[in-house]
Protein backbone atom coordinates (compact mmCIF):
# COMPACT_ATOMS: atom_id res chain seq x y z
CA UNK A 1 0.00 0.00 0.00
CA UNK A 2 0.74 3.24 -0.72
CA UNK A 3 2.66 5.46 2.41
CA UNK A 4 -0.15 7.90 3.56
CA UNK A 5 1.03 9.05 7.05
CA UNK A 6 0.07 11.57 8.86
CA UNK A 7 2.14 15.14 7.65
CA UNK A 8 2.10 18.49 9.59
CA UNK A 9 -0.70 20.80 8.46
CA UNK A 10 -2.89 17.79 6.86
CA UNK A 11 -6.36 18.70 9.11
CA UNK A 12 -8.67 20.77 7.00
CA UNK A 13 -7.30 19.51 3.64
CA UNK A 14 -9.78 17.97 1.15
CA UNK A 15 -9.46 14.26 1.03
CA UNK A 16 -8.72 14.20 -2.77
CA UNK A 17 -5.61 16.42 -2.38
CA UNK A 18 -4.46 13.99 0.41
CA UNK A 19 -4.87 11.14 -1.88
CA UNK A 20 -3.12 12.73 -4.79
CA UNK A 21 -0.35 13.98 -2.33
CA UNK A 22 0.14 10.42 -1.28
CA UNK A 23 0.28 9.26 -4.75
CA UNK A 24 -2.57 7.02 -4.68
CA UNK A 25 -4.31 8.58 -7.13
CA UNK A 26 -3.93 11.39 -10.10
CA UNK A 27 -5.64 14.91 -9.61
CA UNK A 28 -7.20 13.74 -13.18
CA UNK A 29 -8.83 10.43 -11.45
CA UNK A 30 -10.40 12.68 -8.84
CA UNK A 31 -11.82 15.29 -10.84
CA UNK A 32 -12.97 13.20 -13.88
CA UNK A 33 -15.14 10.89 -10.80
CA UNK A 34 -16.19 14.09 -9.30
CA UNK A 35 -17.61 15.32 -12.60
CA UNK A 36 -19.04 11.90 -13.31
CA UNK A 37 -21.31 12.11 -9.99
CA UNK A 38 -22.64 15.76 -10.24
CA UNK A 39 -25.54 15.62 -7.75
CA UNK A 40 -24.63 12.28 -5.46
CA UNK A 41 -25.00 12.42 -2.65
CA UNK A 42 -21.69 11.14 -0.95
CA UNK A 43 -18.27 12.52 -0.12
CA UNK A 44 -15.14 12.19 -2.63
CA UNK A 45 -13.65 9.19 -0.94
CA UNK A 46 -16.76 7.48 -1.11
CA UNK A 47 -16.91 8.07 -4.43
CA UNK A 48 -13.06 6.43 -5.05
CA UNK A 49 -13.84 3.61 -3.39
CA UNK A 50 -17.11 3.11 -5.41
CA UNK A 51 -15.29 3.57 -8.37
CA UNK A 52 -12.44 0.87 -7.34
CA UNK A 53 -9.67 3.45 -7.60
CA UNK A 54 -8.98 3.46 -3.76
CA UNK A 55 -9.82 0.38 -1.20
CA UNK A 56 -11.63 0.94 2.13
CA UNK A 57 -8.53 0.87 3.80
CA UNK A 58 -6.53 3.29 1.69
CA UNK A 59 -10.13 5.08 2.82
CA UNK A 60 -9.95 4.73 6.42
CA UNK A 61 -6.55 5.41 6.80
CA UNK A 62 -6.54 8.86 4.67
CA UNK A 63 -9.55 9.98 6.88
CA UNK A 64 -7.92 9.23 10.02
CA UNK A 65 -4.86 11.52 8.25
CA UNK A 66 -7.06 14.20 7.79
CA UNK A 67 -8.75 14.48 10.92
CA UNK A 68 -5.83 13.68 12.53
CA UNK A 69 -7.58 11.54 14.72
CA UNK A 70 -6.23 7.92 16.11
CA UNK A 71 -7.04 4.70 13.27
CA UNK A 72 -7.27 1.41 15.48
CA UNK A 73 -6.84 -1.77 13.52
CA UNK A 74 -9.68 -3.96 14.49
CA UNK A 75 -7.81 -7.38 13.26
CA UNK A 76 -5.35 -6.70 16.43
CA UNK A 77 -6.72 -3.95 18.97
CA UNK A 78 -9.44 -5.68 20.95
CA UNK A 79 -12.32 -3.73 22.80
CA UNK A 80 -12.16 -3.57 26.96
CA UNK A 81 -14.77 -6.01 28.06
CA UNK A 82 -16.44 -3.37 30.59
CA UNK A 83 -16.63 -0.72 27.49
CA UNK A 84 -18.77 -3.11 25.47
CA UNK A 85 -21.31 -2.97 27.96
CA UNK A 86 -21.73 0.69 27.54
CA UNK A 87 -24.31 1.04 24.51
CA UNK A 88 -26.39 -2.24 23.12
CA UNK A 89 -25.43 -3.68 19.62
CA UNK A 90 -28.27 -2.03 18.14
CA UNK A 91 -26.53 0.92 18.22
CA UNK A 92 -23.13 0.22 17.41
CA UNK A 93 -25.09 -1.23 13.97
CA UNK A 94 -26.98 1.96 13.60
CA UNK A 95 -23.52 4.09 13.49
CA UNK A 96 -21.22 1.61 12.40
CA UNK A 97 -19.25 2.34 15.92
CA UNK A 98 -17.50 -0.44 18.55
CA UNK A 99 -16.66 1.30 22.27
CA UNK A 100 -13.34 0.32 22.61
CA UNK A 101 -12.20 1.86 25.66
CA UNK A 102 -12.82 3.70 29.32
CA UNK A 103 -10.70 6.32 30.70
CA UNK A 104 -10.95 9.05 32.89
CA UNK A 105 -14.78 9.38 32.07
CA UNK A 106 -13.88 9.20 28.52
CA UNK A 107 -15.12 6.30 26.22
CA UNK A 108 -13.01 5.60 22.95
CA UNK A 109 -15.23 4.68 20.34
CA UNK A 110 -13.63 3.07 16.61
CA UNK A 111 -16.07 4.87 13.76
CA UNK A 112 -16.26 4.67 9.93
CA UNK A 113 -17.35 7.87 10.61
CA UNK A 114 -16.29 9.94 13.02
CA UNK A 115 -18.24 13.09 11.44
CA UNK A 116 -21.65 12.14 11.95
CA UNK A 117 -22.55 14.59 15.08
CA UNK A 118 -25.93 12.97 15.40
CA UNK A 119 -24.13 9.71 15.85
CA UNK A 120 -21.34 11.14 18.60
CA UNK A 121 -24.53 12.37 20.33
CA UNK A 122 -26.59 9.10 20.02
CA UNK A 123 -23.12 7.36 21.97
CA UNK A 124 -22.70 10.20 24.66
CA UNK A 125 -26.36 10.54 26.13
CA UNK A 126 -26.62 6.60 25.78
CA UNK A 127 -23.12 6.24 27.40
CA UNK A 128 -23.57 9.55 29.72
CA UNK A 129 -20.02 10.03 28.90
CA UNK A 130 -17.53 12.18 27.01
CA UNK A 131 -16.65 9.99 23.44
CA UNK A 132 -13.42 10.00 21.39
CA UNK A 133 -13.72 8.71 18.20
CA UNK A 134 -11.15 6.87 16.45
CA UNK A 135 -11.37 5.53 12.66
CA UNK A 136 -11.29 1.70 11.62
CA UNK A 137 -12.14 0.01 8.24
CA UNK A 138 -15.23 -0.47 7.77
CA UNK A 139 -15.46 -4.33 7.17
CA UNK A 140 -13.43 -5.11 9.86
CA UNK A 141 -15.61 -2.78 11.98
CA UNK A 142 -18.60 -4.87 11.63
CA UNK A 143 -16.85 -8.54 12.35
CA UNK A 144 -16.05 -6.93 15.12
CA UNK A 145 -19.37 -5.93 16.10
CA UNK A 146 -20.91 -9.35 15.24
CA UNK A 147 -17.82 -11.02 16.80
CA UNK A 148 -17.88 -9.83 20.66
CA UNK A 149 -21.42 -8.95 20.84
CA UNK A 150 -22.98 -11.76 21.11
CA UNK A 151 -21.03 -12.44 24.20
CA UNK A 152 -20.14 -9.22 25.31
CA UNK A 153 -23.98 -8.24 26.21
CA UNK A 154 -26.15 -10.13 28.44
CA UNK A 155 -28.47 -12.37 25.92
CA UNK A 156 -31.44 -12.58 27.79
CA UNK A 157 -33.56 -14.96 25.80
CA UNK A 158 -34.85 -14.43 22.38
CA UNK A 159 -36.35 -10.72 21.57
CA UNK A 160 -38.84 -12.43 19.87
CA UNK A 161 -40.39 -13.80 22.68
CA UNK A 162 -39.93 -11.60 25.08
CA UNK A 163 -42.10 -9.28 22.78
CA UNK A 164 -44.78 -11.73 22.82
CA UNK A 165 -44.44 -12.29 26.79
CA UNK A 166 -44.71 -8.38 26.99
CA UNK A 167 -47.70 -8.31 25.17
CA UNK A 168 -49.41 -11.35 27.05
CA UNK A 169 -48.64 -9.32 30.01
CA UNK A 170 -50.73 -6.81 28.82
CA UNK A 171 -53.61 -8.36 27.69
CA UNK A 172 -53.84 -10.47 30.72
CA UNK A 173 -54.14 -7.13 33.11
CA UNK A 174 -57.05 -7.43 34.77
CA UNK A 175 -58.59 -4.24 36.55
CA UNK A 176 -59.08 -5.66 40.14
CA UNK A 177 -59.31 -2.18 41.58
CA UNK A 178 -55.29 -2.28 42.21
CA UNK A 179 -54.33 1.31 43.17
CA UNK A 180 -50.44 1.04 42.57
CA UNK A 181 -49.04 4.66 42.07
CA UNK A 182 -45.60 4.84 40.40
CA UNK A 183 -43.21 7.75 40.90
CA UNK A 184 -40.19 8.35 39.54
CA UNK A 185 -37.13 10.74 41.47
CA UNK A 186 -35.24 12.78 38.93
CA UNK A 187 -32.20 15.33 38.96
CA UNK A 188 -29.86 16.66 36.02
CA UNK A 189 -27.24 16.93 38.37
CA UNK A 190 -25.35 15.03 41.35
CA UNK A 191 -25.64 16.53 44.72
CA UNK A 192 -28.50 17.57 45.13
CA UNK A 193 -29.95 15.28 47.59
CA UNK A 194 -32.39 13.27 45.50
CA UNK A 195 -31.39 10.04 47.11
CA UNK A 196 -32.33 11.60 50.77
CA UNK A 197 -35.66 12.44 49.26
CA UNK A 198 -36.28 8.97 48.31
CA UNK A 199 -35.30 7.79 51.20
CA UNK A 200 -37.74 9.70 53.55
CA UNK A 201 -40.29 9.58 51.22
CA UNK A 202 -40.64 6.17 51.19
CA UNK A 203 -40.06 6.29 55.21
CA UNK A 204 -42.81 8.68 55.40
CA UNK A 205 -45.31 7.00 53.05
CA UNK A 206 -44.81 3.50 54.51
CA UNK A 207 -45.44 5.22 58.33
CA UNK A 208 -48.77 6.18 56.69
CA UNK A 209 -49.88 2.44 56.31
CA UNK A 210 -49.10 2.00 52.47
CA UNK A 211 -46.95 -0.96 51.10
CA UNK A 212 -43.71 0.89 49.32
CA UNK A 213 -41.09 -0.67 46.84
CA UNK A 214 -38.03 1.53 46.55
CA UNK A 215 -35.57 1.12 43.35
CA UNK A 216 -32.55 2.26 43.28
CA UNK A 217 -32.12 3.07 40.13
CA UNK A 218 -29.12 4.77 39.91
CA UNK A 219 -27.26 1.72 38.10
CA UNK A 220 -23.43 2.82 38.33
CA UNK A 221 -23.86 4.74 41.35
CA UNK A 222 -26.35 3.04 43.71
CA UNK A 223 -26.02 4.45 47.39
CA UNK A 224 -29.44 4.01 48.76
CA UNK A 225 -28.32 0.79 50.53
CA UNK A 226 -25.69 2.22 52.18
CA UNK A 227 -27.35 5.55 53.67
CA UNK A 228 -29.44 3.11 55.11
CA UNK A 229 -27.54 0.40 56.13
CA UNK A 230 -29.41 -2.27 53.94
CA UNK A 231 -27.12 -4.78 51.86
CA UNK A 232 -29.15 -6.48 49.61
CA UNK A 233 -27.31 -10.20 48.76
CA UNK A 234 -28.44 -9.61 45.21
CA UNK A 235 -29.73 -6.63 43.24
CA UNK A 236 -31.16 -5.28 39.46
CA UNK A 237 -27.74 -5.88 37.55
CA UNK A 238 -27.98 -10.01 38.70
CA UNK A 239 -31.75 -9.32 37.44
CA UNK A 240 -30.43 -8.05 34.52
CA UNK A 241 -28.14 -10.35 33.87
CA UNK A 242 -31.19 -13.29 34.32
CA UNK A 243 -28.83 -14.66 37.03
CA UNK A 244 -31.79 -13.74 39.57
CA UNK A 245 -35.58 -13.47 39.45
CA UNK A 246 -37.45 -10.10 40.41
CA UNK A 247 -38.55 -11.42 43.57
CA UNK A 248 -35.15 -12.95 44.89
CA UNK A 249 -33.78 -9.04 44.36
CA UNK A 250 -36.13 -7.29 47.22
CA UNK A 251 -35.36 -6.68 50.33
CA UNK A 252 -36.86 -6.01 53.74
CA UNK A 253 -36.01 -3.40 55.80
CA UNK A 254 -36.88 -2.23 59.12
CA UNK A 255 -38.09 1.09 58.40
CA UNK A 256 -40.77 0.02 57.07
CA UNK A 257 -40.26 0.03 52.87
CA UNK A 258 -38.88 -2.83 50.90
CA UNK A 259 -35.55 -2.14 48.29
CA UNK A 260 -34.43 -3.24 45.39
CA UNK A 261 -30.71 -2.51 45.11
CA UNK A 262 -28.89 -1.11 42.69
CA UNK A 263 -25.53 -2.14 42.05
CA UNK A 264 -22.06 0.39 41.12
CA UNK A 265 -19.64 0.40 38.24
CA UNK A 266 -19.56 1.41 34.86
CA UNK A 267 -23.07 0.19 34.16
CA UNK A 268 -25.86 2.85 33.81
CA UNK A 269 -29.61 2.73 33.43
CA UNK A 270 -28.97 4.23 29.67
CA UNK A 271 -26.92 1.10 28.56
CA UNK A 272 -29.79 -1.40 28.96
CA UNK A 273 -30.12 -3.48 25.94
CA UNK A 274 -33.75 -3.94 24.36
CA UNK A 275 -34.33 -7.84 25.83
CA UNK A 276 -33.30 -6.63 29.41
CA UNK A 277 -36.02 -3.74 29.27
CA UNK A 278 -38.47 -6.04 28.02
CA UNK A 279 -37.65 -8.73 31.13
CA UNK A 280 -38.27 -5.73 33.10
CA UNK A 281 -41.43 -4.85 32.36
CA UNK A 282 -42.83 -8.65 32.91
CA UNK A 283 -41.55 -8.97 35.84
CA UNK A 284 -42.40 -5.27 37.19
CA UNK A 285 -46.05 -6.11 36.52
CA UNK A 286 -46.20 -9.15 38.91
CA UNK A 287 -44.41 -7.55 41.77
CA UNK A 288 -46.11 -4.30 41.68
CA UNK A 289 -49.60 -5.89 42.45
CA UNK A 290 -47.66 -6.15 45.63
CA UNK A 291 -47.32 -2.44 46.69
CA UNK A 292 -49.39 0.64 47.03
CA UNK A 293 -46.73 3.20 46.03
CA UNK A 294 -43.31 2.34 43.87
CA UNK A 295 -40.36 4.79 43.67
CA UNK A 296 -38.10 4.81 41.53
CA UNK A 297 -34.66 6.99 42.77
CA UNK A 298 -33.17 7.06 39.48
CA UNK A 299 -29.79 8.39 38.10
CA UNK A 300 -28.61 11.95 38.12
CA UNK A 301 -28.60 12.95 34.68
CA UNK A 302 -31.31 13.44 31.00
CA UNK A 303 -30.11 11.06 29.30
CA UNK A 304 -32.57 8.78 27.13
CA UNK A 305 -33.46 5.81 29.22
CA UNK A 306 -33.53 7.70 32.34
CA UNK A 307 -36.28 10.03 30.86
CA UNK A 308 -38.01 7.41 29.81
CA UNK A 309 -38.27 5.17 32.56
CA UNK A 310 -38.85 8.39 34.38
CA UNK A 311 -42.19 9.04 32.15
CA UNK A 312 -42.96 5.64 31.94
CA UNK A 313 -44.17 6.41 35.94
CA UNK A 314 -47.60 8.04 37.29
CA UNK A 315 -45.89 11.16 38.28
CA UNK A 316 -42.25 12.56 37.65
CA UNK A 317 -40.47 14.24 40.50
CA UNK A 318 -37.98 16.72 39.84
CA UNK A 319 -35.04 17.59 42.24
CA UNK A 320 -32.71 20.70 42.43
CA UNK A 321 -32.02 23.06 44.46
CA UNK A 322 -30.97 26.95 45.33
CA UNK A 323 -27.78 26.70 43.73
CA UNK A 324 -28.54 24.21 40.92
CA UNK A 325 -31.96 26.55 39.35
CA UNK A 326 -30.61 26.51 35.97
CA UNK A 327 -29.99 22.62 36.07
CA UNK A 328 -33.44 22.43 37.46
CA UNK A 329 -35.07 23.97 34.33
CA UNK A 330 -33.06 22.02 31.99
CA UNK A 331 -34.09 18.90 33.66
CA UNK A 332 -37.87 20.00 33.24
CA UNK A 333 -37.54 21.48 29.52
CA UNK A 334 -35.72 17.60 28.21
CA UNK A 335 -38.38 15.59 29.94
CA UNK A 336 -40.87 17.80 28.92
CA UNK A 337 -39.63 17.29 25.13
CA UNK A 338 -39.02 13.85 25.48
CA UNK A 339 -42.60 13.69 26.81
CA UNK A 340 -43.94 14.99 23.72
CA UNK A 341 -41.67 12.76 21.62
CA UNK A 342 -42.93 9.64 23.14
CA UNK A 343 -46.57 10.07 23.36
CA UNK A 344 -46.91 11.59 19.43
CA UNK A 345 -44.77 8.35 18.38
CA UNK A 346 -47.10 6.23 21.08
CA UNK A 347 -49.81 7.63 19.18
CA UNK A 348 -48.68 7.06 15.88
CA UNK A 349 -47.66 2.97 16.63
CA UNK A 350 -50.06 2.02 18.98
CA UNK A 351 -53.78 0.86 18.16
CA UNK A 352 -56.04 2.68 19.94
CA UNK A 353 -53.95 4.69 21.76
CA UNK A 354 -55.02 8.02 23.32
CA UNK A 355 -51.96 9.88 24.35
CA UNK A 356 -51.46 12.57 27.26
CA UNK A 357 -51.59 15.73 26.33
CA UNK A 358 -50.97 17.39 29.57
CA UNK A 359 -46.91 16.85 31.41
CA UNK A 360 -47.31 17.74 34.76
CA UNK A 361 -43.96 17.56 36.56
CA UNK A 362 -43.94 18.63 40.61
CA UNK A 363 -40.32 19.92 41.46
CA UNK A 364 -38.98 20.02 45.21
CA UNK A 365 -36.37 22.60 46.08
CA UNK A 366 -33.94 20.75 48.09
CA UNK A 367 -31.24 22.27 50.43
CA UNK A 368 -33.45 25.89 51.50
CA UNK A 369 -32.22 28.40 53.87
CA UNK A 370 -35.86 29.13 54.56
CA UNK A 371 -39.31 27.99 53.09
CA UNK A 372 -39.93 30.98 51.75
CA UNK A 373 -36.96 30.66 49.28
CA UNK A 374 -38.30 27.61 47.96
CA UNK A 375 -40.97 29.22 46.17
CA UNK A 376 -39.30 32.18 45.14
CA UNK A 377 -36.90 29.63 43.70
CA UNK A 378 -39.53 27.73 41.77
CA UNK A 379 -41.64 30.87 40.57
CA UNK A 380 -38.20 31.28 38.53
CA UNK A 381 -38.07 27.62 36.69
CA UNK A 382 -42.18 28.66 36.30
CA UNK A 383 -41.18 31.87 34.18
CA UNK A 384 -38.35 30.13 32.58
CA UNK A 385 -40.98 27.54 31.66
CA UNK A 386 -43.67 29.85 30.24
CA UNK A 387 -41.51 31.92 28.27
CA UNK A 388 -39.57 29.06 26.43
CA UNK A 389 -41.87 26.25 26.85
CA UNK A 390 -45.62 26.81 27.48
CA UNK A 391 -45.79 29.64 25.20
CA UNK A 392 -44.87 27.28 22.25
CA UNK A 393 -46.62 24.34 23.21
CA UNK A 394 -49.62 23.37 21.08
CA UNK A 395 -50.97 19.84 21.42
CA UNK A 396 -48.88 18.86 24.49
CA UNK A 397 -49.24 21.12 27.57
CA UNK A 398 -46.83 21.83 30.50
CA UNK A 399 -48.32 22.15 33.77
CA UNK A 400 -45.50 21.99 36.06
CA UNK A 401 -46.52 22.61 40.01
CA UNK A 402 -44.59 23.28 42.97
CA UNK A 403 -44.21 20.00 45.54
CA UNK A 404 -42.40 21.60 48.23
CA UNK A 405 -39.17 22.52 50.03
CA UNK A 406 -36.86 20.86 52.10
CA UNK A 407 -35.21 22.73 54.17
CA UNK A 408 -31.05 22.45 54.81
CA UNK A 409 -30.04 20.57 57.68
CA UNK A 410 -26.13 19.44 56.87
CA UNK A 411 -25.02 18.71 59.98
CA UNK A 412 -27.68 16.05 61.00
CA UNK A 413 -28.45 14.49 57.17
CA UNK A 414 -24.35 13.76 58.10
CA UNK A 415 -25.49 12.14 61.11
CA UNK A 416 -27.78 10.30 59.34
CA UNK A 417 -25.85 8.87 57.06
CA UNK A 418 -23.26 7.63 59.85
CA UNK A 419 -25.70 5.67 61.49
CA UNK A 420 -27.20 4.47 58.01
CA UNK A 421 -30.98 5.71 59.36
CA UNK A 422 -33.62 7.95 57.29
CA UNK A 423 -33.27 11.68 58.62
CA UNK A 424 -36.57 11.49 59.74
CA UNK A 425 -36.30 8.55 61.67
CA UNK A 426 -34.00 10.07 63.72
CA UNK A 427 -34.91 13.72 64.15
CA UNK A 428 -38.79 13.54 63.86
CA UNK A 429 -38.99 16.91 65.27
CA UNK A 430 -36.26 18.78 63.23
CA UNK A 431 -38.21 21.38 60.71
CA UNK A 432 -36.75 19.68 58.07
CA UNK A 433 -38.61 16.58 58.90
CA UNK A 434 -41.62 18.39 58.74
CA UNK A 435 -41.11 19.61 55.38
CA UNK A 436 -40.37 15.88 54.50
CA UNK A 437 -43.31 15.02 56.14
CA UNK A 438 -45.80 17.80 54.16
CA UNK A 439 -44.02 17.03 50.80
CA UNK A 440 -45.09 12.98 51.28
CA UNK A 441 -48.71 14.30 52.07
CA UNK A 442 -48.65 16.87 49.09
CA UNK A 443 -47.64 13.56 46.93
CA UNK A 444 -50.49 10.99 47.98
CA UNK A 445 -52.93 13.42 47.84
CA UNK A 446 -51.81 14.45 44.31
CA UNK A 447 -52.95 13.06 41.54
CA UNK A 448 -51.61 12.94 38.06
CA UNK A 449 -54.23 13.77 35.52
CA UNK A 450 -54.76 11.20 32.91
CA UNK A 451 -57.35 11.03 29.77
CA UNK A 452 -57.31 7.77 29.94
CA UNK A 453 -59.07 6.02 33.15
CA UNK A 454 -56.58 5.58 35.41
CA UNK A 455 -57.07 2.00 36.36
CA UNK A 456 -53.86 -0.01 36.61
CA UNK A 457 -54.56 -1.97 32.88
CA UNK A 458 -54.27 1.59 31.38
CA UNK A 459 -50.97 2.70 33.17
CA UNK A 460 -49.20 -0.68 32.75
CA UNK A 461 -50.31 -0.55 29.52
CA UNK A 462 -48.46 2.88 29.05
CA UNK A 463 -45.54 2.02 31.22
CA UNK A 464 -44.96 -0.83 29.27
CA UNK A 465 -45.21 0.57 25.69
CA UNK A 466 -42.54 3.73 26.53
CA UNK A 467 -40.07 1.31 28.40
CA UNK A 468 -40.39 -1.08 25.93
CA UNK A 469 -40.20 0.01 22.61
CA UNK A 470 -36.86 0.26 20.72
CA UNK A 471 -36.93 4.04 20.44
Amino acid sequence: MTSIEAQEGDRGKRIGDLLVESGVVTREQVERVIAENQGAKKRVGELLMDSGLINEEVFAHTLARQLELPFVDLQTAKPQKNALHVFPKHLAVKHQCLPMAIEQGTLTVAMTDPLNLVALDDLELSSDMEVSPSIAIMSHLLDAIEHYYPTATPIIGDVEELQAAVRRTIASVEDTGQKTRTFSIISNKGGVGKTHVAINLAYCIAKRGREVLLIDGDLGNADIGIKVGVFPKYNLLDFFNKERDIEEIISGSVFGFKLIGGVSGEFRLANLVYAQKLRFITNFHKVSQLFDVVIFDLGAGIHRNVLDFALATDETLIITTPQDIVSGYACVKASYYRFKDLETRLAERAVDYSPVTRFQPKVILNQLADTEQGQREFEKILAAAHKHIAGSANEFNLDISYLGGVLYDKEHFRQAERMHKPFIELFPNRQTSQCIYQVAASLLGSGQEMPQDASFKSRFTRFASIVGERW
